[in-house]
């Protein structure tokens, strides 16, 4: 129905069939090399690193520091889904941690 009342020519049915039919392009194949991936995860944190320590030691504009605490905060939240999501589904699924802490009593424990 449309906003007055009187019936459109087009279904529901028609409407989802087009709006289904609409694809996202392709982005490439998933990364499923664990050292791809943990390598993926390292590179977050040198960049949320990296961000925060030229927001905070180079005297920038505002809009500056204002980029640069975006992509420290985004990249600091990438780099913990790594931590605690990605290390646990698709590095080592029998690494349980309870926090950064314990994952990297964890990681020490297993290198020595």
């Amino acid at each position: 129905m449309r906003c007055d009342g009187k019936n459109s020519s087009h279904s529901n049915k028609d409407i989802d069939a087009v709006i289904f039919s609409l694809k996202a392009p392709a982005m490439g194949p998933d990364l499923t090399d664990k050292r791809w991936i943990v390598a993926k995860g390292i590179l977050f944190s040198i960049l949320a690193l990296l961000a925060g320590i030229m927001q905070l030691a180079a005297d920038l504009p505002v809009w500056q520091e204002v980029v640069l605490l975006c992509v420290c905060v985004w990249a600091s939240c990438r780099f913990y889904y790594f931590l605690f999501h990605c290390l646990h589904a698709y590095v080592d699924p029998g690494m349980r941690s309870a926090g950064i802490l314990d994952l990297l009593g964890k990681m020490w424990r297993r290198r020595g």
